[in-house]
């Protein structure tokens, strides 16, 4: 993670003369269902909840960082076992979205951190359990300015979680700094 964000760092180094576009926002994404190990039981989750925020430069390219709670997810067995999670998620990703005026389309891709902790219940018990990973992350879609500082967003993310991947829309808020 630490040589993903000195790399993006180091490429824009050149860049540093462009004006540049700040942005924060916050989104609601759909649930992320697929994150948990299958244990033959339907999964039950959360929508999540984002904030984001980054820099893009004159040529379209920038970094964006997000922090993502995943929202709950568990699951119930027979003999009531299952689980109970819950976590949240960094990701640092280089962007690209050229200015085509009010609408614009916007691609990310990058790296993500995942922590998630609970409980698994059995026949003998409740059990702490947790799943901590790392991987690719990539999300695309557009953007509409409202104002020259005010944009919605909306967007589909993808996370490749182990054991599995999964997607989701979202929905957000954008503030623009230039």
């Amino acid at each position: 993670m630490r040589s993903l964000l000195c790399l993006s760092l180091l490429a824009l180094i050149p860049m540093s003369a462009e004006a540049v576009d700040w942005h924060v926002g916050a989104a609601a994404t759909d649930d992320y269902d697929q994150r948990t190990p299958d244990f033959g039981a339907r999964v039950d989750t959360k929508n999540g909840r984002s904030l984001f925020g980054g820099v893009r430069f004159d040529s379209g390219f920038g970094i964006e960082a997000s922090w993502l709670d995943l929202g709950q997810a568990r699951s119930t067995a027979v003999a009531d076992a299952g689980y109970r999670v819950d976590g949240k998620l960094w990701s640092l990703g280089v962007t690209y979205a050229p200015d085509t005026g009010p609408l614009q389309p916007y691609a990310k891709l990058g790296w993500f951190d995942r922590d998630e902790d609970g409980t698994f219940i059995g026949i003998a018990g409740p059990v702490p359990v947790s799943y901590d990973d790392d991987g690719l992350a990539a999300e695309v879609g557009g953007r509409w300015f409202v104002t020259r500082s005010f944009a919605l967003r909306l967007g589909y993310s993808w996370f490749d979680f182990d054991p599995d991947s999964d997607g989701s829309v979202l929905f957000g808020a954008e503030w623009h700094f230039r």
